[in-house]
């Protein structure tokens, strides 16, 4: 397929000379540039003048509306596998919702004849040569895949509608502001960068047959000369060179820097440990004192963790954590009230939160599945050293059929310090490497 664009390996055709013409309407001189254009839109009064009688037939001028400009001017050089075609015809369409839609350039060298250019805001850039050769209607009409006489395969992709915006240049056919264009598309499923389109104007029996390349923006920048490779741009090239090693440099310091303090974060400690059933839980319990030592960095936090071993079961705890006068046992809340009633220096609540854990799994359709997590964690910075403990309560269940059945199992807690989780740094070492291989792809 990609044989059809290798236009320089055709035998040459005769030079083509154009012809010079007069505008009917004012005067100008004209350019037909290629023998098969039918009409010029005058560059100077933007009269539209048909070729195809023996006298120019001026058809009218064309509405004066506002349209997206064009990028690349006429008579402007599209370089394309070494041949240097110039621009003598340009469309601007738009789509079926009346929104911005491809624009076609018109390509011509006097020896290697015609090709399009088309560029899509948003869908990108194409290169297209005319064929001659239809796919069959009954499988277009059908839908799915189109096998044509080449035993090529495609897959039909979209049918859309365009009308043209804007016409300018000289073109091979009578066009005008306002006509429709029904489009169908094709992919090949031998290579998706080309497509081919089957389009009809509406009004016109003639239907045309188009095979089209996908170019990258570097490929389009290349051959408008937007972006070129020589002399005039090596200051430019090197300085973007260096930039990207730069970046990439930096990135790769930044890497090893994030790795070593993920790897360089000490495991927990563990300070204490508790265990209650969820029968004790529904009656607030007071677990018994655990020390923050003096010597404990207070800006390293605690974690206070929960699991326990659901199965098709929820549970629900909320707790706090109380700093207390001195070391004490584990009680119930109402003891540690009755304990403390009227003493001065007494237990002080500083922190209140909750958790929720559910876990429930099963089959369906031969597969099994769960969700829901048996554990849940916070972490807590407390920064006066001292003796703290934990005030519980909680309800879980299970649901069997409509009745709700309470949870009877045991639930651990686990108090740690210095639990300083690593995710963040793994999480930021990924967007690095990311960005990192942005430069590695420039440099």
């Amino acid at each position: 397929m990609t044989d059809s664009f290798n236009t320089h390996n055709s035998p040459p055709r005769p030079l083509y000379q154009p012809i010079a013409l007069q505008c009917p309407s004012c005067t100008s001189l004209l350019d037909r540039f290629s023998e098969h254009s039918q009409l010029i839109v005058c560059g100077y009064c933007n009269e539209r003048i048909e070729l195809n009688h023996a006298e120019l037939r001026a058809l009218g001028k064309g509405n004066p509306l506002e349209f997206s400009p064009f990028r690349l001017n006429l008579e402007s050089i599209f370089h394309w596998e070494g041949i240097d075609y110039s621009i003598i015809g340009r469309i601007s369409f738009l789509d079926a919702d009346g929104e911005p839609g491809p624009k076609d350039y018109l390509l011509f060298h006097p020896q290697m004849g015609t090709l399009w250019a088309s560029a899509y805001s948003g869908y990108g850039f194409y290169i297209t040569k005319r064929s001659r050769m239809l796919p069959p209607l009954s499988q277009l009409i059908a839908g799915g895949t189109v096998e044509m006489p080449d035993q090529s395969k495609w897959r039909l992709t979209e049918q859309e509608k365009y009308s043209i915006e804007h016409v300018d240049g000289a073109l091979p056919w009578i066009a005008k502001q306002g006509d429709e264009v029904e489009v169908i598309e094709l992919q090949s499923l031998a290579d998706r960068k080309v497509t081919m389109a089957v389009e009809r104007t509406v009004g016109i029996d003639e239907i045309e047959c188009s095979i089209s390349r996908e170019l990258t923006s570097t490929e389009w920048l290349k051959a408008t000369g937007l972006y070129t490779v020589g002399q005039g741009n090596s200051s430019r090239n090197t300085m973007s060179r260096t930039a990207s090693v730069l970046g990439l440099l930096l990135g790769l310091a930044t890497l090893v820097f994030m790795g070593s303090q993920a790897c360089s974060i000490p495991s927990p400690e563990h300070i204490a440990l508790f265990e209650y059933t969820a029968t004790e839980l529904s009656t607030e319990q007071v677990t018994a004192t655990f020390e923050l030592p003096t010597y404990l960095d207070v800006d390293q936090p605690i974690s206070i963790g929960f699991h326990s071993e659901l199965d098709n079961e929820w549970l629900s705890v909320q707790y706090a954590i109380l700093k207390s006068p001195n070391e004490d046992t584990a009680k119930t809340y109402m003891d540690l009230l009755n304990d403390e009633e009227g003493f001065e220096d007494s237990t002080q609540n500083i922190w209140v939160s909750d958790i929720s854990l559910s876990y429930y799994h099963g089959y369906e359709g031969g597969e099994s599945w769960s969700e829901g997590s048996k554990s849940s964690k916070d972490r807590i910075i407390l920064r006066e050293p001292g003796h703290y403990r934990l005030l519980l309560s909680g309800i879980g269940g299970r649901t069997d059929g409509i009745d709700s059945v309470p949870l009877n199992r045991s639930v651990t807690i686990h108090v740690l310090k210095k639990d300083v989780s690593s995710a963040y740094y793994w999480v930021g070492m990924i967007f690095v490497l990311m960005v990192t291989a942005l430069f590695v792809k420039e440099a």
